[in-house]
């Protein structure tokens, strides 16, 4: 190819900005065929009038970092004046059948006075009973109140959600202030914990039995007198065994300011003495009594049910079965909850603490250059380092062991045609279609051959003769442990002393156990909770051993002047770099963006890919002995996690578990108990509840932060997806997200929407009972 004689000036001052007109502006249509490779690219223009709605242009714009320009500003308005029509503010309100979003919509777009706005409002907090609306002039709060009053007799607070039992009745010369102010002073019953007793029960063995101490109106026993059949319900009376010895109360409880609806405590108390095995006898008569309770409870209006509280001298923690008048509620719901714990199953969460710190200070690691074999193999367990080998995998291995690259992604499958494919079925492909070839370090391989996998035929091997390990009795060895013992002290002194380490006593054997433990001694003086310091320590602990595995090929710029020129052309022609793009800055300087031919890479001597594969190679080990443990009751896995199934603490009797790098924690709290339900719709993406009723949603890609958000995407959303299949997807819209130009160096708004839906691609999906296999097991 000729060069062009063409200089920078000219190209800067061509007016089409296209680079395919005339002499008249000083570009040349040589210089542009040159930079497209002689394609014929479309116009700006015509790209922009295939768009035919205003949604389209935005949205490509904002895609393509186009927003600002004249033509897309233009074709908005073309698209503005033939597309939008005239939305009706009173069409938007009309559509809310919740008060409660409604006056937060309000909120945000500065609408909740408008006239629409407020006639909507009426509509919906009209009293079902005494058909009273809603007045403007007392305000949104003060209304709320009223309706709940005039609706069941009683007041409730919206401010603190006190619900007060004394009936009393506004009438329109009271001041509502100075009556919500005398209401709010009565008292509430607290929960009473598992080791609080109270009245009669002052044994030291009725410890497990819950007694509600009345300290207020609004507590009342269901007894007798409230139709219930004597034995099905016996309130503290009577003893033997014809007698069942549990009562239920009604307790009033505490709720947040927006809850509108009353909450309530039902308990369900059991004396001491009565045995796991009457609570499997009884189930039907238990399902019986909770089933003429909830609906007696419900009436015809089907109010707020609160929750119900069950505890037993058998159970662990006391059973919390949350209720509302949204779902469809009936006894068999309170009675999973029984169930699960008569079974002692139970959702556990345990992370590991520190793994990769861990894993660089603890295991072993290749030293100095290895030696390459390409023929004359011995036994794979030999060597130690990196080997190409093929492999077959057996047919049925519920937790495969090799990790392999199919379409992009890591899998680990049995049968290298059915990953590709992502086939649904049993695997029926002959061996030579399941063999799958790969390069893996020799601990792994060790590992696979112990679980069945068989090595056809080893390509290669790179053979470190010299290696290093941490040497727990002397303190030395290892390659980091050094590095790692620095910044785990900075970070173990940065997070303070731990919460059961009150007295000096007992923060002297904290340090003394962690001097013994990891060899390292903390400063007394220098454990003292510093946010910022154990960040940057942790920061150095868990993201510098991804430098030695970082890609050497990466996206280089380069800025020239006008007087460059030669230079500029010399880039285009260089056949050791790959042009992607270029940006004319200003007048004298353009910036030119390109990446190393895959055959010139330079070599970098910060990188070491031996290292960086031999950690995530032991990461890999450490989880796979949960999986191992866990086997077919693992739900969840994910780099150093795992969520399971465990009846009885059986497995969990056998996890190590402390607070040390490369031990287990709890990442439930305790005042939640454990989990009761699991779902997930792919990696990163899963939500739970636990015994105390909190739920927790997560999802990559996606911030559950918002109100808005949240209400979309939480337990229950993503449970319709997985499980009940009523949503196929769920968008959301974010009309003000900031992004960044790169381009121009600046930041800008635009709408975004994001859709979430079930994706997973890693193993077979049995949609009956939503279990998974790996692609390629055979059934």
């Amino acid at each position: 190819m000729i060069k062009p004689q063409i200089h920078l000036s000219n190209v800067l001052n061509c007016q089409c900005k296209e680079y395919k007109c005339s002499d008249q502006c000083g570009c040349q249509s040589d210089y542009r065929k040159m930079l497209t490779m002689y394609k014929k690219y479309p116009s700006l223009k015509d790209i922009l009038d295939d768009l035919d709605s205003i949604d389209k242009v935005i949205k490509w714009a904002a895609e393509n970092e186009l927003s600002d320009h004249p033509l897309v500003r233009k074709r908005i308005n073309q698209c503005t004046i033939k597309d939008i029509k005239d939305i009706s503010i009173k069409d938007i309100v009309n559509e809310f059948s919740d008060p409660d979003i409604l006056t937060e919509w309000g909120i945000d777009n500065l609408l909740l006075h408008h006239r629409f706005v407020l006639d909507r409002l009426v509509v919906l907090l009209t009293c079902y009973r005494c058909h009273t609306k809603f007045d403007s002039s007392i305000g949104l709060k003060e209304h709320i109140c009223l309706t709940q009053t005039q609706q069941c007799g009683s007041l409730t607070c919206s401010w603190c959600g006190l619900k007060c039992c004394s009936h009393t009745e506004l009438t329109e010369h009271e001041e509502f202030h100075v009556l919500m102010d005398n209401l709010c002073t009565n008292s509430h019953n607290e929960l009473v914990t598992t080791n609080q007793t109270t009245g009669d029960n002052q044994s030291p063995n009725n410890k497990h039995v819950i007694c509600m101490q009345e300290t207020n109106q609004m507590s009342k026993e269901i007894t007798l007198e409230d139709n219930i059949k004597p034995n099905i319900v016996q309130y503290g009376a009577g003893s033997g065994n014809d007698v069942l010895p549990y009562t239920f109360q009604q307790t009033g409880q505490k709720t947040f300011a927006k809850n509108l609806a009353q909450e309530t405590t039902y308990r369900i108390k059991f004396k001491i003495g009565w045995k796991d095995h009457k609570i499997k006898n009884l189930i039907k008569e238990i399902n019986d009594m909770f089933e003429k309770v909830i609906e007696r409870v419900k009436g015809k209006e089907g109010g707020d049910l609160g929750r119900i509280i069950i505890n037993h001298p058998e159970f662990n923690h006391a059973i919390l079965v949350p209720l509302d008048k949204w779902s469809n509620i009936n006894a068999n719901r309170v009675m999973e909850a029984i169930e699960r714990f008569l079974t002692d199953e139970t959702i556990e969460y345990y992370d590991y603490t520190s793994l990769y710190p861990y894993v660089n200070k603890y295991c072993k690691y290749p030293v100095g250059h290895p030696t390459i074999i390409t023929s004359g193999f011995r036994d794979i367990s030999s060597y130690f380092g990196l080997a190409k080998v093929k492999v077959l995998p057996p047919k049925q291995l519920f937790h495969p062991v090799l990790p392999f690259l199919s379409n992009g992604k890591i899998k680990f499958p049995l049968c290298r045609t059915c990953a590709d494919k992502e086939n649904q079925e049993s695997c029926k492909c002959p061996d030579r279609d399941r063999i799958i070839t790969g390069t893996w370090c020799t601990p792994e391989l060790n590992l696979a051959l112990s679980n069945g996998y068989s090595i056809i035929k080893i390509y290669e091997v790179y053979h470190f003769e010299e290696t290093t390990m941490y040497d727990e009795s002397s303190g030395k060895g290892g390659l980091f442990a050094e590095y790692v013992n620095l910044f785990l002290r900075l970070k173990q002194q940065a997070s303070g002393f731990p919460s059961k380490c009150e007295t000096d006593k007992q923060k002297m054997e904290y340090i003394a156990q962690y001097a013994e433990k990891e060899g390292i001694d903390l400063c007394y003086d220098e454990i003292r909770k510093n946010p910022g310091l154990r960040s940057l320590a942790k920061i150095c602990l868990n993201s510098f051993w991804g430098k030695f595995g970082q890609r050497l090929n990466m996206k280089q710029s380069s800025f020239l002047y006008e007087s460059e020129i030669e230079k500029f052309f010399q880039y285009l022609t260089d056949p050791r770099k790959d042009v992607r793009d270029f940006h004319i800055i200003s007048d004298e300087i353009i910036q030119l963006e390109y990446f190393e031919d895959s055959h010139f890479i330079p070599m970098d001597f910060k990188t070491n890919v031996f290292l960086a594969t031999f950690t995530t190679c032991w990461a890999r080990l450490k989880l796979y002995d949960l999986l191992a443990l866990t086997g077919e009751n693992a739900l969840y896995v994910d780099t150093d996690s795992i969520i399971f199934v465990d009846k009885g603490h059986v497995i969990k009797n056998t996890l190590p578990i402390g607070n040390f790098p490369g031990e287990l924690t709890n990442e439930i709290a305790a005042e939640d108990g454990h989990i009761t339900h699991f779902v997930s719709s792919g990696p990163k993406s899963y939500a739970y509840k636990t015994l105390s009723g909190k739920e927790v949603c997560k999802v990559r890609g996606f911030s559950l932060e918002s109100v808005t958000n949240s209400r979309l995407i939480n337990f229950s959303s993503m449970k319709d997806i997985v499980v009940n299949k009523t949503k196929n997807a769920i968008t959301l819209v974010n009309p003000r997200k900031i992004s960044r130009l790169g381009r121009k160096r600046k930041l800008y708004n635009r709408v975004e929407e994001k859709e979430y839906k079930m994706v997973y691609t890693k193993r077979r999906l049995l949609l009956d009972d939503l279990r998974t296999l790996p692609f390629g097991y055979c059934d």
